[in-house]
């Protein structure tokens, strides 16, 4: 029995394909990768310094799974985020305890809305406080799971303390702990409104920064309170000298990194953290700082390892160092540059692409175009060319074409999709699908580009090229492009059983993205979403179906859970629901978690999906820190945040 729920928390995921390893399979409660009956995988290590070409291990490796990582990393900002797509669920939340009429608001996005209110005030916030009653003990990885699910949900002061007296407990596991406070930085609300108050704010900053500075404390609570005071970050700050614009959070965040560690774990949390921190706040002394490490010069009586430089130019790009353009372009052109901070570059630049003037943009495109031939490695150019597409994205969206006329690098881009090499190809495919993504064609050069970038993405699914795991990028791309020519293709993948799992999910959700709500459509994401063979495609299929948002698809969902023998697939179906996010499924999910003969499996997912769907964030708080993220090199601590469901 121990060894189908080691299989099931490897399979089943909530964020889509995750990054942890066995060990850490059960943490927080829910962050699982899907990875096949093969077992998990484990996450890439910080990149090894370049050689030449790579090994047959280290390309089945890379092949697997790591355009699949920037997809993942990066999709929360590109799909369609929960009020839009609840927007177009008309009449879907119409049962059970949160029923609720038309009056109050029009359409389906005010019922949903109230629906989701109503539920997290009266079942799933009081049920997750049960669950965490002392009175009555709970197995810890369902105390984990509630108490990450509670900071996603959970609004007030009582919610802050419990969570801070979990996150000292010394008599629990580690999970339980840095559970607790992941918890406290998933507190933070979008909507002003529903803003933590400046003062209870300042005391939850005071109360991390404090557990970061309590060296007794395990080295991993420490960085996960870092990252915490980065999620929260943009909250709300009381009106002093000394906190205005998180001030004395950054002073704070530099004196520990002004520090010596033996290991990466803190310095990367640190200059993570100290990155997401208001610009308005940070002294030119830490910006100059920043600056010095990234560029390798001596900070502090000694360099600094590659691993630290990268976060630190992410850091110091983000925080709108006067230079920051010169130092990318820089770096990226540095063929003695460690890949990992070449890497960081390209991802830096792609983040602050649309706040650049024409000018400058026009340098970035000169620069990284003339360059990319040169970079040696495929991982570093696959990069810089998603990077080139951003920027010629913003550059026809400003009316600009001379570079679609006179360099033509649409068309360089198309080629690529077919005879680039073969680890590059799926990051081309990204690129093409983002250059479209958005794309407005305001003349004729920006329609042919539109059109001939589809129609090259296209092509490259049909073709074959590579390994399902590669024509997946493809199937990501033509969704980023909404390429409705492509349908009739994404279809006949998905419903062929034949093909890789990953693939016919990316197809599922491609097919969603594009737009193409129709009953074909929607029955075949039914059937996909049935299979009990695979997770990838039965979670392919659930996302695609919660981008299209049928009303039908909670009552066929529970349909699945009340017939459904497996445990394994019950609780795959627990976390489709959260996925779908319905709160008319609440209730169940509720039984679920609370029947303790139920597997642990099945009660850790359904505690999981009650989170998801009353979390009322539109985007979950973790694109704060995953979008545009310096995901080459990390560490153990930023891996698990980036799995924060």
């Amino acid at each position: 029995m121990r060894l189908a729920f080691a299989l099931l928390v490897a399979l089943v995921t909530v964020s889509g394909a995750g990054a942890l390893g066995a060990a850490s399979a059960w943490a927080h409660g829910g962050n699982f990768r899907e990875d096949g009956p093969q077992g998990p995988q484990q996450d890439a290590p910080e990149m090894a310094p370049q050689r030449g070409r790579p090994t047959v291990t280290e390309r089945a490796e890379w092949l697997a799974g790591d355009w699949a990582t920037w997809w993942r990393l990066n999709q929360g900002a590109l799909l369609p985020d929960k009020r839009l797509v609840r927007s177009r669920a008309q009449g879907t939340v119409s049962r059970g305890l949160f029923e609720v009429g038309e009056s109050g608001g029009s359409g389906g996005l005010s019922q949903w809305e109230r629906a989701v209110a109503m539920g997290a005030g009266e079942l799933a916030v009081p049920f997750l406080l049960e669950l965490l009653d002392p009175a009555e003990p709970q197995d810890e990885r369902i105390i984990s799971a509630a108490l990450v699910a509670l900071g996603r949900i959970g609004g007030d002061a009582q919610v802050v303390r419990l969570l801070q007296r979990y996150a000292v407990r010394t008599n629990v596991r580690m999970e339980v702990r840095e559970s607790a406070i992941l918890g406290l930085g998933l507190m933070r609300r979008t909507d002003r409104a529903t803003q933590l108050r400046a003062k209870t704010l300042t005391s939850m900053r005071s109360f991390l920064l404090r557990l970061f500075g309590d060296k007794d404390a395990p080295t991993r609570a420490r960085a996960f309170a870092l990252y915490s005071l980065g999620f929260l970050a943009d909250q709300p700050y009381e009106d002093t000298t000394l906190l205005r614009d998180g001030r004395r959070v950054t002073q704070a965040l530099w004196r520990g990194l002004c520090r010596h560690y033996p290991q990466a774990e803190l310095p990367v949390a640190l200059l993570t953290a100290l990155g997401m921190q208001p610009p308005r706040g940070v002294p030119t002394g830490v910006r100059q700082g920043l600056r010095a490490i990234a560029t390798d010069k001596p900070f502090k009586g000694r360099r600094w390892d590659a691993l630290r430089r990268s976060h630190a130019l992410t850091s110091y790009v983000r925080l709108d160092g006067d230079d920051w353009l010169p130092i990318v372009l820089a770096t990226m052109r540095g063929a003695r540059e460690h890949v990992s901070v070449r890497a960081a570059a390209a991802i830096a630049l792609t983040r602050r692409a649309g706040d650049l003037g024409d000018d400058q943009r026009g340098i970035a495109i000169r620069a990284v175009f003339r360059s990319m031939p040169r970079e040696p490695h495929w991982f570093a150019a696959g990069l810089e060319q998603i990077a080139l597409a951003r920027l010629l994205r913003e550059d026809v969206n400003a009316g600009e074409t001379r570079f679609l006329e006179s360099y033509r690098i649409d068309r360089y881009l198309q080629r690529q999709t077919l005879r680039g090499r073969t680890l590059t190809r799926p990051y081309t495919a990204l690129a093409l699908g983002l250059l479209c993504y958005d794309l407005k064609p305001v003349n004729k050069a920006g329609a042919l580009t539109l059109k001939a970038s589809r129609m090259a993405l296209l092509k490259g699914l049909q073709r074959g090229r590579g390994s399902d795991e590669v024509l997946g990028a493809f199937a990501v791309g033509l969704g980023l492009a909404h390429a409705q020519g492509a349908h009739h293709d994404l279809l006949s993948i998905l419903q062929d059983r034949t093909r890789g799992a990953r693939l016919r999910g990316h197809c599922a959700v491609a097919l969603a993205q594009i737009g193409r709500d129709t009953p074909q459509v929607r029955a075949a994401l039914h059937k996909a979403a049935e299979e009990r063979v695979s997770p990838f495609v039965h979670t392919g299929a659930v996302r695609a179906l919660a981008l299209v948002a049928p009303p039908e698809t909670t009552e066929q969902l529970l349909a699945q859970l009340a017939k459904t023998r497996s445990r394994f697939a019950v609780a795959v179906v627990a976390g489709a629901l959260g996925r779908f996010g319905d709160p008319a499924a609440a209730p169940t999910l509720v039984r679920l978690a609370r029947d303790k003969i139920e597997g642990m499996g099945v009660r850790v997912m359904s505690v999981v999906a009650l989170g998801l769907i009353f979390d009322p964030e539109p985007r979950p708080s973790r694109v704060r820190m995953t979008t545009h993220a310096n995901y080459p090199s990390r560490t153990s601590a930023l891996n698990q945040v980036f799995n924060i469901m």
